[in-house]
């Protein structure tokens, strides 16, 4: 596709392709195997994935994805270069350097779904070079997101020539920067979606907060006041009892010294 499609529709196919690729990103499993249909509806299960020649899995760990991958290129290069130190050394020093081929972050998934084989025979396009589907689902499984990241269609064949590993190179480039883009642009849509339910959630809520505590004062207030005018009454009360006693008692004691 790098090569035979025009320069100026190749921007917008991988800009297509990079929201493909970020899709298939978004559909994750906990464990690395084939996708298979179960009975129930709506229902996927991981089985067995063939893996150079055999089938195993699933593979709970991308370190041990890598490491199976590892014993067998090593096994693969000790029988064709067998005797040869070079090749052997090679193998043996690129088996221990499995540990340094995966994140830690990430060695036990979520591990996302992979199509293998995604290179511009099974990408389906229009007469503009839109992407109208994706063919051979085959060979799909889930994958450690170090192997979700190797697309066969930006990977140039030893043995091609110079320009077309040019076009390749230029045009994962090309990628490289639509899919920044694309990152960009997805940020900036989680921001507005934040902000939307900042106004619509949060504000309302903080509104009713506000509210409730300004309730709750007033609600204190008036029965402060009522307290304390029921207060202002019992004293007035006290007094005014004090003072009828206190006539009363000047009454009698007038009685007394006119007596």
């Amino acid at each position: 596709m790098a090569f035979s499609a025009p320069d100026k529709h190749k921007a917008k196919f991988a800009s297509q392709l990079a929201l493909y690729i970020y899709e298939l990103s978004t559909i994750q499993f906990s464990q690395i195997g084939r996708i298979l249909h179960s009975d129930e509806p709506e229902s996927l299960q991981l089985v067995l994935f063939s893996f150079r020649g055999s089938l195993i899995g699933p593979l709970s760990t991308s370190l041990e994805y890598f490491h199976r991958f590892r014993r067998a290129q090593t096994k693969a290069i000790l029988q064709e270069h067998r005797g040869e130190q070079e090749w052997e050394a090679a193998a043996w020093f690129l088996e221990k350097a499995v540990t340094s081929m995966v994140t830690d972050e990430h060695i036990y998934g979520p591990f996302p779904l992979c199509h293998i084989d995604l290179h511009f025979n099974n990408i389906l396009v229009d007469g503009d070079y839109n992407i109208t589907g994706i063919i051979d689902w085959s060979h799909a499984q889930t994958v450690p997101i170090e192997r979700f990241a190797l697309i066969p269609e930006f990977i140039p064949p030893p043995a091609a020539s110079a320009t077309f590993k040019q076009a390749i190179i230029e045009f994962r480039d090309i990628w490289m920067l639509e899919t920044i883009v694309f990152i960009f642009q997805s940020i900036a849509w989680c921001i507005c979606e934040i902000t939307y339910g900042i106004f619509e959630w949060v504000i309302p809520c903080t509104v009713a907060i506000v509210l409730f505590f300004v309730g709750i004062g007033l609600i204190f207030g008036v029965l402060f006041g009522f307290v304390e005018l029921l207060g202002f009454a019992a004293k007035k009360y006290a007094s005014s009892v004090r003072d009828a006693r206190d006539r009363e008692n000047f009454q009698e004691a007038k009685i007394d010294f006119y007596a």
